[in-house]
């Protein structure tokens, strides 16, 4: 057992260096909302979008692991009597900070996973039945402080779904966030 301990002791005298800019160093919950389209796959008419984002950031900010939820309000080539016309979405995604990429904006990729209600034909009358996909999607994304821990930040997302046909959604959003 003595000799694990200076093994133990020295491996950790090389390892706790290296371990806090594994850990996160500052969390983030952002809500907000905007406008958003579709460029292709529907038709296109801005209508509302809303969404909430809880991030952590590693490797000295340079990073950021989001978790992302919204909801793309619509109208358009909506079935009738479906009574949810909306796209509701969770994903995930990485964002490459400016202090990483040096771009005045910040870069995020990841997918989200998205679910859009439709009539389905059947023997006892049409039902609303959910369908779900995966998706990319891309962000251009930045803050701004306001007053710590507070933040504004602005975002442009590109977002794509399979559904009936390709469809590709574009939002641009502000909101406000808390930077801890």
């Amino acid at each position: 057992m003595r000799a694990r301990r200076p093994a133990v002791a020295f491996l950790s005298f090389l390892l706790l260096p290296a371990v806090p800019p594994a850990l996160g160093e500052h969390v983030s919950l952002w809500v907000g909302g905007g406008a958003g389209s579709f460029l292709a796959g529907a038709a296109s008419d801005v209508e509302g979008h809303k969404f909430g984002v809880l991030a952590v950031g590693i490797a000295g900010d340079r990073l950021r692991l989001r978790y992302l939820r919204g909801s793309f309000e619509r109208e358009k080539d909506v079935s009738p009597g479906v009574g949810d016309a909306d796209v509701d979405y969770e994903g995930a995604d990485v964002v490459f900070t400016r202090r990483l990429t040096g771009l005045p904006v910040d870069l995020s990729i990841g997918g989200n996973r998205f679910k859009e209600a439709r009539l389905r034909p059947g023997s006892e009358g049409a039902r609303r039945v959910f369908d779900r996909r995966w998706g990319p999607h891309l962000s251009f994304l930045r803050d701004f402080p306001l007053w710590k821990p507070i933040r504004v930040w602005t975002e442009l997302d590109v977002d794509s779904a399979r559904f009936r046909s390709r469809q590709i959604f574009a939002f641009f959003d502000a909101g406000v966030g808390f930077h801890f």
